[in-house]
């Protein structure tokens, strides 16, 4: 599974979440695939004031971001993924 990551640097929050989600690929198996806003002029407009926010099968996740909540949300994804 492939998530991705909508961020831009010295982005306390953004790094939590990177931290966040490499100690869960610990445990599950996805790929993160990480979008710097400020290369995209359309992202920088559609994202600037919610950054991080996540993708996970097609569905956008604004912050704020928890651990545990991440994990069920990969969980999730996951199970949905498997069945379809």
């Amino acid at each position: 599974m492939q998530i991705t990551v909508y961020s831009k640097p010295n982005c306390s929050l953004c790094d939590t979440l990177m931290d966040d989600l490499a100690w869960l690929q610990r445990e599950l198996d996805f790929t993160v695939i990480s979008h710097n806003i400020n290369d995209d002029p359309a992202l920088k407009a559609q994202f600037q004031y919610l950054i991080p926010v996540v993708e996970i099968a097609g569905v956008l996740y604004n912050p704020p971001h928890d651990l545990l909540q991440m994990r069920q949300r990969l969980i999730a994804a996951a199970r949905d993924n498997a069945s379809a």
